[in-house]
């Protein structure tokens, strides 16, 4: 999973603790599934305040990665908080996780591991 989010943002805050409670059923469930953090925050310092405060044992691009806009525009992210979801292989399972994940909570594992 590709979580999109920055410090200053009030929607990522809020969905924040259904990410943590899919994180932790995921795992409870043996399910493989990994977060990668890709801060839109306007310094390093911000991004890793937020993400030491604020996340899980998850990775994380390195703050200025030139990998950070490629990503962006390969998923169109357009706002914050944003989740794409892809299999191992790089097929894009879907774009629009936040939604799924505001909808279904814990269940949107169901959708995805389908």
């Amino acid at each position: 999973m590709y979580y999109f989010s920055a410090s200053w943002c009030s929607g990522c805050k809020l969905l924040l603790p259904k990410i943590k409670s899919i994180y932790t059923e995921s795992r409870n469930r043996q399910i493989p599934l990994e977060i990668i953090y890709i801060s839109l925050d306007d310094n390093m310092e911000e991004m890793m305040k937020g993400f030491r405060n604020n996340h899980g044992n998850w990775f994380a691009i390195p703050f200025g990665s030139p990998v950070i806009e490629e990503l962006r525009y390969r998923f169109e992210v357009a706002y914050v908080p944003f989740i794409a979801v892809l299999k191992n292989d790089g097929t894009i399972v879907t774009k629009n996780g936040k939604k799924e994940v505001e909808d279904l909570g814990i269940n949107v594992l169901e959708t995805w591991i389908d």
